[in-house]
């Protein structure tokens, strides 16, 4: 990869950022508001993920209060206490506040899900910021997804591992109680099998060490090269520490939410320790998060801000829903959910964002992990 095209691609994105985050000066408050609920955890389980994901949140609405026609957005926002029954609640609430036009959701997959029928009952647009499952979209005609689908991460780590990197031996590892790990291992296993190579195994996070060591030492034998992993426990860490320790050599593919994950579990040596790990993300290079925080201190005064996944996640799905909402000031939520779902294309953090159907289009970055820094290794559309 040349670093011109880097620093060329790099500039490219600093000037949409600057362009995007800046309130432009002409637009004036109309007087009207526009009012939208947000479901998020700020306690319980998945706090950490709520606090990161609401940081994003919080950035873009600063640094863009108004709407194209100069309406205020004015967020409503409700601790699920990282559980379905506070979700559920939640969506009640906000579904019955006629003057809410739609609800984000900074929530996982499984969170996501589990409140997606009530989602179909009540028809109100809603944005999931975080959630990859496919059948999000594919079974709900009110929910719009702002993170690419396990569907699509797995089989592109499957393309990469195979056509770029030219290995045939792999092995997957995966929370089995995660249908957000599952499904990817699931579709990485299916897209690298149907296109030539072999999966010698699959690895289970909540594997004991001892046995976890003896497996990898077996797959080094047959020849494995590469592992898949999708995992996200915080045990997931001893897979890594194996092949440091015993210098076992694997390459890896994960994602990027797998790296926010671990990062909001407090495990803070995963990074050091994950070097030369091919991570596959909405997002490239560690530099756009500064290019971020640096905007973002201007306006909430803050002297450190720390960005993860989850965070532009959120930070993309407010500038989804302002795009949105430029022809739809007064609008209906059957129309505002149209333009949510079938958007021809906003200025993202790092690249266009489209949807079709609510399903997100938008480009992929293969990252390389160096020096406990992520850098773009290969953008694919």
């Amino acid at each position: 990869m040349k670093q011109t095209w880097i620093h060329s691609l790099l500039i490219l994105l600093i000037i949409t950022i600057f362009s995007a985050c800046e309130e432009k000066p002409t637009i004036k408050h109309s007087g009207k508001t526009v009012e939208i609920g947000v479901i998020v955890p700020l306690s319980g389980e998945h706090v950490s993920l709520g606090v990161k994901a609401l940081i994003g949140l919080n950035a873009a609405h600063a640094l863009q209060p108004l709407t194209v026609t100069g309406d205020r957005i004015q967020l409503h926002i409700g601790d699920n206490n990282s559980s379905i029954k506070g979700s559920l609640s939640l969506l009640e609430k906000f579904a019955e506040n006629t003057d809410i036009k739609a609800i984000i959701i900074l929530l996982n997959s499984y969170g996501a899900l589990s409140i997606k029928q009530m989602i179909n009952k009540k028809k109100i647009p809603v944005i999931a910021a975080i959630a990859t499952h496919e059948t999000l979209t594919t079974q709900s005609n009110y929910i719009t997804r702002v993170s690419s689908s396990n569907d699509t991460q797995g089989k592109m780590a499957a393309f990469f591992a195979h056509d770029e990197l030219l290995i045939n031996r792999v092995a997957v590892f995966y929370d089995a109680d995660s249908v957000y790990s599952t499904s990817l291992a699931q579709f990485f296993k299916e897209e690298f099998t149907d296109i030539g190579g072999t999966v010698y195994d699959e690895l289970t996070a909540n594997m004991p060490a001892d046995q976890l060591e003896r497996r990898l030492r077996a797959l080094q034998e047959k020849g494995v090269e590469l592992i898949y992993t999708s995992a996200i426990k915080r045990n997931a860490i001893h897979l890594l520490q194996i092949n440091k320790k015993f210098n076992l050599n694997f390459q890896f593919i994960g994602t990027g939410n797998m790296l926010a994950n671990m990062k909001e579990r407090g495990i803070t040596d995963y990074t050091e320790l994950s070097e030369g790990t091919f991570v596959v993300a909405e997002y490239f290079d560690d530099r756009i998060k500064s290019i971020i925080e640096q905007q973002m201190r201007r306006y909430a005064k803050k002297k450190a801000i720390e960005f993860n996944t989850h965070s532009l996640l959120a930070y993309d799905s407010y500038l989804l829903l302002r795009d949105a909402l430029k022809n739809c000031a007064e609008c209906s939520r059957s129309t505002l959910n149209e333009a949510l779902r079938n958007n021809r294309g906003f200025a993202g953090i790092s690249d266009t964002i489209r949807t079709k159907d609510g399903d997100v289009k938008r480009p992929m970055f293969i990252n390389k992990i160096h020096n406990e820094k992520m850098y773009v290794y290969v953008k694919v559309f």
